[in-house]
C-alpha cells in the first residue's frame, strides 16, 4: 500500500515538472528586438544586425517589421547582396 501511494505522489510530481517545462516562454527575442530597434534609432546600423538577425531566428511575433529594418541596416551599410535575401 505504502508503494502505490510513493509511486503515485512520485508519478504526479514528476508530470506536474514536465507540464511547467513546456509553458515556460522566453522573453529574449523581446529584449533582441528592442536592443535593435534602439541601435537602429540611433542610426548604429552595424550593431543592430545581429540583435535583429537573433530576434529573427528566435521566432518574434513583430517579424516583418524586423525584416524590413534588418534589409534596411543591410542596405545602410552597402551590403546590398544581404539585403536583397
Amino acid at each position: 500500500m505504502k508503494k502505490k501511494i510513493l509511486y503515485t505522489v512520485a508519478f504526479l510530481f514528476c508530470s506536474h515538472l514536465l507540464v511547467y517545462g513546456q509553458q515556460v516562454k522566453t522573453k529574449r527575442p523581446g529584449a533582441y528586438f528592442k536592443l535593435a530597434e534602439k541601435e537602429f534609432g540611433d542610426q548604429r546600423y552595424t550593431y543592430a544586425i545581429p540583435f535583429y538577425s537573433a530576434s529573427l531566428k528566435s521566432g518574434r511575433t513583430n517579424d516583418s517589421l524586423g525584416l524590413l529594418h534588418l534589409a534596411d541596416c543591410y542596405w545602410m551599410v552597402k551590403n546590398y547582396d544581404s539585403a536583397l535575401a
